[in-house]
């Protein structure tokens, strides 16, 4: 007997969840480390992803890594409403053209 498509998503889905539970993340490619929410996937699938909703290589559940290292990402860290908790100023913005020298 073969799996179908679904119970194949689901078991990818489930295995995804189990690795991200009480994990933060990093992005493949990326230096941040992410806070971690769950986002609709394929269908009605929800799949963790960064808090942020930064990209993740076109949703490739691969890309994503569960870590133990605290959250450097400061959308996440917004939205976590740890700004202020941290030492981060809600108003701080960063430079998009630093001066040239």
């Amino acid at each position: 007997m073969t799996a179908s498509a679904g119970d194949l998503l689901a078991a990818v889905v489930a295995r995804a969840v189990a690795d991200f539970a009480g994990h933060n993340a990093f992005v493949r490619g990326g230096s941040a480390v992410h806070a971690v929410a769950t986002v609709r996937w394929l269908g009605e699938f929800e799949v963790p992803a960064p808090l942020c909703h930064v990209g993740v290589s076109g949703g490739e559940l691969a890309a994503l890594r569960p870590t133990t290292a605290p959250v450097t990402c400061r959308r996440c860290l917004r939205r976590q409403g740890a700004d202020e908790a941290v030492g981060l100023s809600l108003s701080e913005q960063l430079t998009l053209f630093p001066a040239r020298r």
